[in-house]
């Protein structure tokens, strides 16, 4: 459910219209062309709202809200990024021509620094409505890590090919959408 702006009543048709459907035991819509009452019943629904409601939009309405069961799950630990995404690269990094001992520790500082660099983006770069592709998540460390899973495993020679390799990764996805 999208969070739209409130209009000059106070409403927010979409979502009134998904509440009209759902609100009563006769729930539906009324249709134009007949004049006649069309009921919805045994309909699931399912929803979610991702943004947070000061960015884009407003908040859904409390009238809305009330049918809804609310979930909602905490960011991940830069800790527990960290110890995934490092877990996906020891597999490619172990498949190229790198020594085996310098493999995880490799994976470890590459996974790192990609979630610390979403960290710090996100803090400085704040998204609104203005400036929509600043909406970075977790999904951008998932860019890097598949275009450096990409590159060719015989083209990284040592740690400096890997270092270069996560610069350019990381500006392509986080700097191509800063420009």
């Amino acid at each position: 459910v999208g969070t739209p702006l409130v209009d000059a009543c106070g409403a927010q048709p979409p979502v009134e219209a998904l509440r009209q459907v759902i609100d009563t035991a006769n729930g539906g819509f009324y249709e134009r062309k007949r004049w006649q009452w069309r009921c919805a019943r045994d309909i699931p629904l399912l929803a979610t709202a991702a943004v947070p409601p000061t960015s884009f939009g407003s908040r859904l309405s409390s009238r809305f809200l009330h049918h809804a069961l609310l979930l909602q799950l905490p960011n991940w630990s830069h800790q527990t990024l960290s110890s995934v995404f490092s877990g996906i690269l020891a597999g490619y990094v172990g498949s190229t021509n790198l020594p085996t001992s310098s493999v995880q520790q490799i994976a470890w500082s590459t996974s790192a620094a990609t979630v610390e660099l979403l960290g710090r983006v996100t803090e400085a770069f704040r998204p609104l409505v203005s400036t929509p592709l600043h909406a970075f998540s977790v999904r951008d460390v998932v860019r890097v890590v598949r275009g450096m899973a990409a590159a060719r495993p015989t083209s990284l020679h040592n740690n400096e090919d890997v270092a270069k390799l996560w610069a350019h990764e990381s500006s392509r996805v986080f700097g191509d959408r800063l420009a």
